[in-house]
């Protein structure tokens, strides 16, 4: 039920358009609103080049802005770009890998203490890692945002980068999905948070109990855009049926707090063992913590969903949009017989990945007798080619960090195997498991189907047998389409006899969920959520793109061969995503 992905076979004129875009907006503001004066202050600037996409210089500005700006020429990790309003405090702007890469922040003017519409002096400070001065920009702006009320009448902006906060009347209002006050909860339930008219990967979410520690929540874009967390609570110690305070908190990416909000719930799980157990120890994430925390996750600068939305971006430039949907986000590297040499092809990748500063995810694809002969047949032609190929990938990965999802369908798919051959793919795995966490940087996770097709518990009992002790988890969903909450809840329960045991999700075709049961190209389906490691939820790792979005299952349903980049079955999951 898998299908292997081939090996990887606007900034100029989207920044033209939004600067059309922006001067548009201010001159139809100077037209619309008698109360706006646009400055005619020229932009100054002084050391390297600041190429600021947004605000421009004159601009007006509403209730909650995004700041963007880039240092031309300079990698992202080289430098460090803030801004200010009238020499106030310094606000670090975070990086974003959205083509064009760029620097970013989410600004909330509405709880500043303005003096007028302005004007006001906007500069961008560029520094480096070490915090040497490498140049500035000032650009003037006004606001079309009604004045605060400050004490005097000459309070001032200056303050207002850093310190906009959650008590003023006119900040954003976070949204609470569920729970709602007042709800009695038991299992798995799915906190679900919202930051109206702000786009979730604007702003940060957490939640927490009895004020306790802060859990962060993940982007999703599932029934519309809002921060959520999947949230099992038969694992919390309570110390009753409650009521409990659960409160969220939104921060924006410089980490100011910009709202939040408790509500009371109780819950049908069991009592604690002492009778003063409180849920204010409770956490998302267990002991062991996720091993992925921090990273990011690599972007392939030349994917055949680039190199396709390129190709459109003159002559179907709405399609081309969409594309970029999946060609600006992280998706895994399929390795198989097709590689040429795959210790080189891997090399240049890691070498990639390291000039992003992010970690690759590698899908080895290659077992013999793969697939038992259906659309994506082939594998190894021996046990000892096979273990030659993967030490071929481990040595190229060598010092670096990578994710190696290992061999999806492998274990799901052993029954189609004699006896004999069941036990050699075992120990394959169990040496190919052995042979990549050698090597400290690599997080692997045997792949273990998906929720609709071997039972919980014999899946536990497979994944034993191939190796998963010595493994950093297991891969849920890889091509498939099943929902987020499916997958975790399958997960949970293999888990749950596997001491434990973390797992990532493929949400790259999940957006609306499976087709029946069909998985062979069906129709009508959506991207799932963006990839992330950030996912707020006890068990699960990461989510990612596994299958690459766009390619093949294999020749059904008027698809190409598998693996093969399916442009307009590509464009079809961008256009139905939720984001």
């Amino acid at each position: 039920m898998r299908r292997q992905s081939c090996s990887p076979c606007l900034v100029s004129s989207w920044k033209q358009g939004l600067f059309i875009v922006g001067f548009s907006l201010v001159f139809l503001f100077t037209i619309l609103s008698p109360s706006l004066v646009v400055s005619t202050q020229t932009a100054t600037a002084s050391g390297v080049a600041i190429d600021n996409w947004w605000p421009i210089d004159g601009s007006s500005l509403g209730a909650t802005e995004t700041f963007k700006a880039v240092v031309p020429g300079r990698t992202l990790a080289s430098y460090k770009l803030y801004w200010q309003v009238d020499n106030g405090a310094l606000n670090l702007m975070s990086s974003s890998l959205q083509k064009p890469v760029h620097k970013k922040a989410t600004v909330v003017l509405s709880g500043w203490k303005w003096q007028s519409t302005g004007a006001y002096a906007i500069t961008f400070v560029a520094k480096d890692t070490a915090g040497v001065l490498l140049g500035r920009k000032t650009i003037t702006v006004h606001v079309n945002v009604p004045a605060t009320g400050g004490s005097s009448s000459t309070s001032s902006a200056t303050g207002g980068g850093s310190s906009a906060s959650s008590t003023s009347s006119a900040a954003p209002s976070i949204n609470v999905w569920w729970p709602t006050d007042g709800a009695v909860l038991s299992g798995v339930q799915p906190f679900k948070v919202q930051l109206p008219n702000v786009a979730p990967a604007d702003y940060r979410a957490t939640w927490s109990v009895d004020g306790g520690q802060e859990n962060t929540m993940a982007d999703s874009q599932q029934d519309g855009p809002h921060k959520e967390s999947l949230v099992d609570l038969t694992s919390w110690v309570w110390r009753g049926s409650g009521p409990y305070a659960l409160t969220f908190r939104v921060y924006d990416s410089a980490g100011v707090l910009l709202d939040h909000r408790t509500l009371s719930i109780s819950t049908g799980g069991t009592v604690g063992s002492s009778s003063t157990s409180s849920a204010s120890s409770v956490t998302s994430v267990p002991s062991g913590g996720n091993p992925l925390s921090g990273i990011s996750l690599f972007v392939q600068p030349d994917s055949p969903a680039k190199s396709q939305a390129d190709a459109w971006r003159a002559s179907r430039p709405a399609d081309a949009r969409q594309l970029d949907k999946i060609a600006t986000h992280a998706r895994s590297q399929w390795l198989g017989a097709w590689n040429a040499n795959v210790g080189s092809d891997v090399s240049t990748t890691m070498s990639a990945a390291a000039a992003q500063g992010a970690v690759p995810t590698f899908v080895v694809y290659n077992i013999p007798q793969r697939d038992c002969g259906g659309y994506s047949a082939g594998g190894a032609s021996s046990s000892d080619a096979y273990r030659a190929w993967i030490r071929s990938i481990a040595s190229a990965i060598g010092s670096g960090r990578a994710i190696v999802i290992l061999e999806p369908d492998a274990v799901a798919l052993v029954s189609c195997l004699s006896a004999a051959d069941r036990q050699t793919r075992m120990q394959l795995l169990q040496d190919a498991v052995s042979t990549f966490k050698a090597h400290a940087g690599v997080k692997l996770y045997l792949d273990a189907g998906h929720a609709g097709w071997v039972a919980p518990a014999e899946m536990a009992t497979s994944l034993q047998q191939a190796g998963i002790a010595q493994a950093d988890g297991f891969a849920l969903n890889v091509s498939n389409f099943d929902t987020d909450t499916t997958s975790f809840q399958y997960g949970n329960q293999i888990s749950s006899l596997l001491s434990g045991k973390h797992f990532v999700v493929d949400v790259s075709r999940n957006g609306l969920g499976p087709d029946g049961s069909q998985w062979c190209n069906p129709s009508g389906r959506a991207l799932g959520r963006v990839p992330t490691v950030s996912t707020g939820t006890a068990l699960v790792d990461a989510y990612l793109w596994i299958k690459a979005p766009g390619e093949s299952d294999g020749t059904c349903n008027g698809g190409p061969s598998a693996g093969t980049f399916w442009a307009e079955y590509a464009l079809g999951l961008a256009q139905r995503a939720a984001w």
